[in-house]
């Protein structure tokens, strides 16, 4: 069983009966967040300040420093809510080795053998015990649980005394879980913790068998290798387990999120194709209607592929080059109009001759188009028109 250290008896003289202000404070409060004991939020704690009797707000329960530094948090556990149930007892009438060995029993079972906490194999290794302080219990810390005397148990170093611990005690939000009844017993007020039936822990023959052979596998545990398991060890590896489980948490969130950016990566993508197809399809329409208003015939092989924004460029290009065609052609055909009208106009005014015969004489090409009509211009500016009859 565990091995205790022992205490004075002067010691024992200085255990207080009932209860006394807290000598909480601040300090303590953080070094309790810093190690993750409690919540890092402030709506979470309340200090009690100088009451000497606690009166937790609704949804708080009362919370001794010495507790969370053996292993119990919140929302507690449900074996622990079951225990406190069965035996009616409340949880600032239990010590803190009483919760020591609750952390370790949980522990065993669910990291060691596998198995939920196990209430007949509980049974079979502790009963609750009422503590005296000069032949009366004291109202803090008057019950505890203790190890059977037959009951080769796990061997982890325990204080018998732990000092000032009553002392410093808060209220602590009793938070709910999901598919867990969310609260400790309700905070009664009591002088004494009275003994009852339910604390003489009897098994039935059927639950004895059971019990038995878990216990030999916390034999075999504790021999296995010549090793001898002590308390803090397996507090340790409890508190790594729910780091694992923390980290493991963190992790599925993290790959979550880089799913997330991998699909809003691939949407941008899809997005910037359909606009860049919807830019080609607007360039490919805007050649077509060119070279129809240009009048100009789009062959087979000036046809744009549907995924070839090259060909989108050339034929624009391509394009381009008939258009200046067309205007050149255009040109001819304005300067053949002007020769065909401008000269009629001054023949009809006595300039028939000079001007049929400089007409004549202007440079033209091979399509018999003008090619420069200066001279033109010049010879009409010298000769006075008179349109009026």
């Amino acid at each position: 069983m565990g091995k205790k250290k022992g205490a004075s008896t002067s010691d024992a003289a200085k255990v207080s009966r009932d209860w006394s202000a807290s000598a909480i404070s601040s300090r303590d409060i953080n070094k309790l967040r810093n190690l993750g004991f409690i919540s890092a939020s402030e709506e979470d704690i309340r200090l009690p300040g100088a009451v000497t009797r606690p009166k937790p707000p609704k949804g708080f329960t009362v919370m001794f420093v010495a507790f969370l530094f053996r292993g119990l948090s919140l929302p507690a556990h449900e074996f622990l809510r079951s225990l406190l149930f069965f035996y009616g007892i409340q949880l600032w009438q239990l010590t803190p080795n009483s919760i020591l060995h609750l952390s370790i029993f949980i522990t065993v079972c669910e990291a060691f053998l596998g198995i939920d906490p196990h209430w007949g194999l509980w049974r079979k290794i502790f009963y609750v015990k009422r503590h005296n302080d000069s032949n009366d219990p004291p109202v803090v810390g008057g019950v505890g649980f203790v190890v059977r005397k037959d009951v080769d148990y796990l061997d982890y170093p325990m204080k018998e005394s732990v000092q000032g611990w009553r002392n410093k005690w808060f209220y602590l939000r009793d938070l709910a879980v999901s598919g867990q009844h969310p609260n400790l017993p309700p905070f009664e007020d009591k002088l004494v913790a009275n003994a009852k039936k339910s604390w003489q822990n009897a098994l039935s023959p059927e639950e004895r068998v059971i019990a038995d052979k878990l216990f030999d596998q916390v034999v075999t545990l504790k021999n296995t290798g010549g090793l001898t398991m002590c308390g803090t060890e397996v507090l340790e590896a409890n508190r790594l387990a729910s780091d694992a489980k923390k980290e493991n948490s963190l992790l599925k969130e993290e790959v979550s999120k880089l799913k997330q950016q991998m699909k809003d990566e691939q949407d941008a993508r899809r997005t910037a194709t359909v606009a860049i197809d919807k830019k080609e399809g607007v360039l490919r329409e805007s050649v077509k209607d060119l070279l129809e208003a240009a009048n100009i015939t789009v062959t087979r092989r000036h046809q744009l592929r549907e995924d070839s924004t090259a060909d989108a460029l050339s034929l624009a290009a391509e394009s381009n080059i008939q258009v200046l065609g067309l205007l050149q052609k255009t040109k001819g055909a304005l300067s053949r109009l002007y020769s065909m009208i401008f000269p009629k106009l001054l023949m009809g005014h006595g300039m028939g001759s000079e001007l049929e015969k400089l007409s004549k004489a202007l440079p033209v090409d091979d399509d018999n188009h003008l090619i420069d009509l200066e001279p033109s211009k010049r010879s009409a500016e010298l000769v006075p028109v008179n349109f009026g009859r």
